[in-house]
């Protein structure tokens, strides 16, 4: 019984030697995988303004970034066009993922940054998918994406890939 303890107990050693190499690997390379898909962060100014015109009680954003479009054949009223793709929390302490879409006029992304526009730009909101209906008061048509272009799958990408290296 002795020996089959010890092979059990080297075993067990490593299989949690192995578990915690992939941890620290997957830890390490993560990060890198949301750089490399091109997400752009969002500004916190901004995140707040999507959320400034709840449809049911206060709106907490968890976390948020952005997708740049670049509109195909369509008439271009912005200079920039974003995707921005959010988890938000209402005040059961439920979680959503919420899709929009941001035209501005004025200077674009801030290293690696989308904010509001600047004082006396323009700019307009569409809310993109069913939970950004739901929750918020913007508007649900006139937007350049429908909740499966392209654009949207990449921007909820990048959010799934950041919220699983912060998690």
């Amino acid at each position: 019984m002795g020996r089959a303890r010890t092979v059990r107990l080297r075993w067990l050693v490593a299989v949690v030697a192995v578990a915690a190499l992939a941890l620290i690997i997957g830890l390490a390379t993560r990060p890198g995988e949301v750089e490399d898909r091109g997400c752009l962060t969002v500004d916190s100014s901004l995140s707040e303004l999507l959320l400034s015109r709840p449809s049911i009680g206060p709106l907490e954003t968890f976390v948020s970034v952005a997708e740049e479009v670049a509109p195909q054949g369509a008439a271009r009223a912005y200079e920039h066009y974003y995707v921005i793709a959010m988890q938000f929390s209402t005040t059961d302490g439920s979680m959503h993922e919420g899709v929009w879409e941001l035209g501005m006029n004025g200077s674009g992304p801030r290293g690696g940054t989308v904010g509001t526009a600047a004082a006396g730009a323009s700019e307009s909101i569409i809310s993109i998918n069913r939970e950004a209906q739901s929750f918020t008061l913007w508007p649900r048509n006139g937007g350049l994406v429908n909740p499966l272009s392209e654009s949207v799958i990449r921007a909820r990408t990048c959010l799934n890939a950041f919220t699983n290296t912060t998690l």
